[in-house]
C-alpha cells in the first residue's frame, strides 16, 4: 500500500503521527509532501515542494496542482491529511479529482470551529462524509463528529502516539528541580499567564511553587515582564526553546497545561509517560488522559481555578504522588503508545481501504 500525507507536521509530528503507520505491515511507503526533509525512519519518502511553492500565496493558489501531478504519478492506494485548513480541504478536492479514498485526521478542535462558519462548514461537512475515515484525538472530538451525522464506524480515536520503550521513560533518581513544568510555543491560546498569575495568588498565601517554562513564541516578552511585574523572578525560569526537552520532564514533579483551545499535547503525553501526573484545562479532549487518577482536571482556563489545583498538587502526600504518577504512565502506555497506534492502523486499514490485490482479484 502506497499513502500520499499531506500535513504541515512539525518534525516532531512527523514521528508521532507516522512513524507507527509506518511500521503496518501492509504499509509499503508513505510520501510526505512537505517544504523541507525531516526525520528519517523506514518506509517514509518526502516530496519537496519547489522554492517558489513555500510562501504561502503560491502554496494555497498553485501546490494543489503540485500535489495533484505526484498523486498520478505515484498512484497511492490513499491520501492522508491533519486537520482542515488548508491540508485536509486539497485533500478532499484531489481525491475526488483522482478517485483516491482518503482519510482526515483532527490534531486539534480548530475544524469544529470553522464548521460554524458558512459556506466553510458546509464544505468541511461534505468532506467529513466524503472521507474513507475520520481521526481524532478523543471522546470528545467522536461526539461531536457523531452529532454530525458521521457513522460511528468512521470515526476512530487515533491521535499522535509516543516511544514509551525507549524515549520517555521515568527516572526517579533525577532530582526535582521544579515543581511544575510547560512545554510548548508561548502563544496568547496557551494562557501561559494565567498560570504565572495562579503563581502570584500562591505566593501571597505563603506557597511559591518552581515554574519551568520550556518554549518561545510572540508572549515570550509579555510572560517575562509579567514574571517582574508579580516578584517571581526567583520562581519562574524560562529555558527556551529546546530539541531535548526530556531532560527538563525529568527535572519536574507535574505537568501543567491551560490552553483555551488544544488537542492532545504530545508534551503532556510525554511528560506522563515519565511519570509525571499533569494538571489541565477541561478543554477538547483533555479530559481523556487528565482525571482524578492521573492529575488534576481544571474546569475552566481561570487563574483561581488554576491556583486552586496547584495547590492541591503541592499537598499531596508522597503516596497520593506515587498512585497519580504510575496512573499517568499507565495510561499513555496502554492507549498513546507507538505499539497501540500501530495496531489501531492495522486494524483501521484492514477495515476500512482494501489492499489493491484482493480488488485485482
Amino acid at each position: 500500500m502506497k499513502i500520499v500525507v499531506i500535513a504541515g507536521l512539525k518534525p516532531s509530528q512527523v514521528i508521532y503521527k507516522l512513524k507507527p503507520l509506518s511500521m503496518v505491515d501492509m504499509v509499503d511507503e508513505i510520501f510526505l509532501i512537505r517544504k523541507e526533509n525531516g526525520p528519517q525512519f523506514d518506509k517514509l519518502k518526502y516530496i519537496i515542494l519547489p522554492k517558489l511553492l513555500r510562501f504561502r500565496p503560491f502554496y494555497l493558489l498553485l501546490s494543489p496542482f503540485f500535489m495533484l501531478s505526484k498523486i498520478r504519478k505515484i498512484k497511492p492506494d490513499l491520501i492522508l491529511s491533519y486537520n482542515f485548513k488548508p491540508h485536509g480541504f486539497f485533500s478532499y478536492i484531489l481525491s475526488k479529482v483522482t478517485s483516491t479514498p482518503f482519510i482526515f485526521s483532527e490534531i486539534d478542535n480548530l475544524t469544529q470551529d470553522y464548521m460554524k462558519i458558512w459556506p466553510v462548514g458546509k464544505v468541511i461537512s461534505s468532506a467529513m462524509h466524503d472521507a474513507k475515515h475520520l481521526n481524532v484525538p478523543g471522546n470528545n472530538t467522536k461526539k461531536y463528529w457523531l452529532e454530525q451525522g458521521i457513522p460511528a464506524e468512521k470515526i476512530s480515536i487515533l491521535h499522535s502516539t509516543i516511544n514509551t520503550t525507549k524515549d520517555f521513560l521515568p527516572a526517579p533518581k533525577t532530582p526535582k528541580e521544579f515543581d511544575f513544568i510547560y512545554i510548548g510555543v508561548l502563544e496568547e491560546r496557551k494562557n501561559v499567564n494565567l498560570i504565572i498569575e495562579a503563581l502570584g495568588m500562591l505566593k501571597q498565601k505563603g506557597l511559591k511553587p518552581r515554574f519551568l517554562v520550556v518554549g518561545k513564541g510572540p508572549m515570550m516578552e509579555p510572560l517575562r515582564a509579567q514574571v517582574k511585574q508579580l516578584d517571581l523572578e526567583d520562581q519562574v525560569h524560562f529555558a527556551g526553546h529546546s530539541p531535548h526537552v526530556v531532560k527538563f520532564i525529568h527535572q519536574s514533579r507535574f505537568f501543567i497545561l491551560t490552553s483555551k483551545v488544544e488537542g492532545i499535547p504530545c508534551a503532556m503525553m510525554e511528560s506522563m509517560a515519565c511519570g509525571l501526573p499533569a494538571l489541565g484545562t477541561d478543554v477538547a479532549d483533555i479530559a481523556d488522559i487528565v482525571n482524578h487518577e492521573t492529575g488534576f482536571l481544571i474546569d475552566k482556563p481561570e487563574s483561581t481555578l488554576i491556583s486552586e489545583a496547584i495547590e492541591k498538587a503541592m499537598t499531596l502526600t508522597d503516596d497520593e504522588y506515587q498512585r497519580l504518577s504510575q496512573a499517568a504512565r499507565e495510561l499513555i502506555v496502554n492507549y498513546h503508545s507507538h505499539e497501540y497506534a500501530t495496531l489501531s492502523w492495522n486494524n483501521l486499514l484492514k477495515s476500512s481501504i482494501k489492499e489493491p490485490i484482493y480488488e485485482n482479484v
